[in-house]
């Protein structure tokens, strides 16, 4: 009979169904606005997100973030629209895509040999025509095909290549360079200087007879052969921006608002009424038809009605950057936007919350920072702990809304790392001053370096997570010899009295302990009993030694576990999905998956944070690229990868008789075990280790034996062990 069983479930483990797809979901600030333009009856914005279409009309929008050969990066630094329908999307570091009318994709780049630059910084259209600008020169696209224009020419020879704006018309192409403008004659293929020493950042064409020109300070008007000033009164304090024209409509956007040019009184006028003071700094203009002009804001853009400015934003969170990511036990998303590092665009704008319909930004009421750091939840009462990089600690009552400020019970306010026990102990990361305990009954005790247990020497922990006793600690180790952070792993329990150091174990890893050396970011223990961790030299695991599993993954920022006992790793590549059980190091690298820009929506920036929702949905937050959902069917696992450790089993290397030990079964049933004929041997309890006996507790004899239990998920497993004598 066990013969039939054996044979069904192995046939049902080897015939798995066919699976759904992976479904993403994308959720970005795509407000940060880069560039315009506006076609018929759409408005088309780049953004630090991606391009976005959208139906002033209707207030309704399209990202296009992702497609099959399209876009590489979120990052859009400029959007033009031809006369056949093409969408030209400019990014930085990628060059050009271009997103047809049909919704077919086509790609440039340095790679197809058609740009000298994959950093675009402009893009114009005429008729037929269009011209690239990117840092390393221009290209033109005409008859169906690419020029590129860099050696020879005067332009070129000047030594400034960094082709910052271009307007073209049906005869020339004008480029605004980073040491002065610069026309191209298209028929002649021959170039000219038209201004000098001056870096022109912006242009544009009125579609009629002038060039307008924003070089340095000052705005010039060029009609093939002559070059004039424009009078700045009214505007003469302010910054100038971007220029757009067409026709008898002239604007720029300054420093202090949009202005018109007023061409009888040969001066411009400044109309901000209806416009937000912080949405007047604009960075990009576009004049379309009917007297519609369109500016570009860091929150959306707006365009002139009716003699007012109607703002259109696209949905999605406050910022893109986000350092820890959590999910409470109502299903909300919570993101920390905080950063170690200044100049980081959209970080440290607060927490972020979706809660299933739209996002919000949430900051504290005391805390006179948004530089927020590092999330947990506290699985005894469900609050939510933040800490902040300069800020201390609060938390939060989900449920009630209400605010607690912690930092009285703290040493340093900068938190590096939050971490909290299933019984509810919390232990923080205080840079600087070492690690701090918030005990469940409301005490608190520190460990500093030099004081007991000795082992704790360092003052910088970053990282902390779970271990099969107590918790695991990773440190960035800092520059400055001021403080003592050594690169070091630490393993410490607080033993049975949390506020009481006598009963305290602790034993630390240095340089030589075997794990990949870095700057401590993430620490956890998966279901098997196997610590992982990241640093800024990739990934390691400890299962009685260190592994050092893999260098190719960049800095490691996040590890999370599922259900199924598979790891994702949020790296500086990707996310790596590692199935099977740690020490099967021999086939390790087949288990291993990476999601990245090739086959997911991922644009490319590092995954910084990771956290799984009640549903087993993985939510994701990069390094400037936006925040992700993500949700896979699962299929029963091919090969072994639960705990059967040591397989084989030598039985003459097991003097102190630990035997086989099997983890990672469900808890409450039996693991039996069969010869390979199908008798039963033993059944036992996973929690305990077979010594290789059989159910009068005699030595099995040498062979393959077959076991037959239930996994985590519930599902049905059988296996393969050998035992060697």
């Amino acid at each position: 009979m066990m013969r039939s069983v054996l044979l069904i479930a192995a046939v049902a483990l080897a015939a798995c169904p066919a699976l759904a797809e992976d479904r993403w979901e994308i959720h970005v600030n795509s407000n940060n606005v880069t560039s315009l333009w506006v076609e018929a009856a759409l408005v088309y914005w780049g953004s630090t997100a991606g391009a976005v279409a959208m139906d002033p009309a209707t207030g309704q929008d399209a990202k296009i973030l992702k497609s099959a050969g399209g876009l590489r990066t979120n990052s859009v630094t400029a959007v033009a629209v031809d006369d056949e329908g093409n969408l030209w999307i400019g990014t930085s570091g990628e060059g050009v895509s271009v997103h047809g009318p049909d919704g077919t994709w086509d790609r440039h780049s340095t790679t197809t040999l058609r740009l000298l630059s994959d950093d675009v910084n402009d893009i114009a259209t005429y008729g037929s025509l269009t011209v690239v600008a990117t840092t390393g020169g221009i290209s033109l696209f005409a008859d169906g095909e690419f020029w590129t224009f860099y050696d020879g020419t005067d332009w070129a020879n000047s030594g400034c290549s960094n082709a910052l704006s271009v307007a073209l018309n049906e005869a020339e192409v004008l480029v605004g360079a980073n040491c002065g403008v610069f026309s191209f004659d298209i028929e002649l293929r021959q170039w000219r200087e038209v201004l000098s020493g001056r870096g022109a950042r912006s242009m544009d064409y009125d579609q009629v007879s002038r060039f307008w020109i924003v070089a340095e300070e000052s705005i010039y008007t060029y009609d093939g052969s002559d070059l004039e000033v424009i009078s700045k009164t009214f505007i003469k304090p302010d910054e100038l921006y971007a220029i757009g024209a067409l026709d008898t409509t002239v604007w720029v956007a300054t420093s202090n608002g949009p202005s018109r040019y007023d061409f009888a009184a040969e001066a411009w006028r400044r109309n901000t009424e209806g416009l937000p003071t912080q949405l007047r700094d604009a960075s990009s203009i576009f004049v379309a038809a009917d007297d519609k002009t369109w500016i570009g804001t860091e929150d959306g853009s707006a365009q002139l009605r009716d003699g007012e400015w109607i703002l259109f934003r696209s949905d999605g969170p406050a910022g893109n950057y986000v350092e820890d990511i959590e999910v409470d036990s109502g299903g909300t998303v919570w993101c920390a936007t905080g950063t170690r590092w200044s100049g980081v665009p959209d970080a440290n704008l607060g927490l972020l919350t979706f809660d299933g319909f739209e996002w919000d930004r949430v900051m504290s009421p005391t805390i006179n920072t948004n530089n927020t750091f590092a999330l947990d939840n506290n699985p005894v009462d469900g609050s939510l702990w933040v800490g902040f990089w300069g800020g201390g600690l609060m938390s939060l009552d989900v449920a009630a809304g209400e605010w607690a400020s912690h930092a009285d019970v703290l040493d340093s306010p900068v938190i590096s790392a939050v971490h909290i026990q299933p019984d509810g102990t919390i232990f923080l990361g205080e840079y600087l001053e070492g690690v701090g305990v918030l005990c469940p009954d409301g005490t608190d005790i520190h460990y500093k370096f030099d004081e007991v247990p000795a082992c704790v020497e360092t003052q910088c922990p970053t990282a902390i997570g779970a271990a099969p006793e107590g918790v695991m600690i990773a440190v960035y180790p800092a520059a400055d010899t001021e403080y003592t952070c050594l690169s070091i792993v630490i393993q410490l329990d607080v033993g049975s009295q949390c506020a009481d150091k006598e009963d305290d174990a602790c034993r630390s890893w240095g340089e030589q302990g075997g794990w990949v050396q870095g700057f401590g970011y993430a620490v956890t223990t998966d279901v098997y009993g196997v610590g992982w961790l990241g640093t800024s030299g990739g990934l390691s695991s400890y299962d009685g030694r260190w592994h050092s599993v893999n260098r190719k993954m960049g800095s490691v920022w996040d590890i999370e576990v599922d259900s199924y006992g598979s790891k994702w790793v949020a790296a500086d590549l990707g996310i790596f999905v590692l199935k099977g059980y740690g020490t099967e190091w021999d086939h390790f690298e087949d288990d291993i998956t990476l999601l990245d820009s090739s086959n997911s929506p991922l644009d490319g920036s590092p995954v910084k944070a990771l956290a799984f929702d009640s549903n087993g949905v993985l939510w994701i937050g990069t390094a400037g690229g936006g925040i992700y959902k993500f949700s896979t069917p699962r299929e029963r696992p091919k090969k072994q990868w639960v705990d059967v450790f040591p397989n084989p089993y030598y039985a003459w290397e097991d003097s102190e008789g630990k035997g086989i030990r099997f983890t990672g079964f469900l808890p409450g049933k039996k693991v039996r075990i069969y010869t390979v004929a199908g008798d039963l041997v033993a059944e036992i309890s996973p929690d305990e280790p077979w010594p290789a006996t059989n159910s009068s507790g005699r030595d099995v004899v040498p062979g393959v034996y077959i076991y037959h239990a239930y996994a985590h998920d519930g599902s049905e497993f059988i296996g393969r062990l050998t035992v060697v004598r």
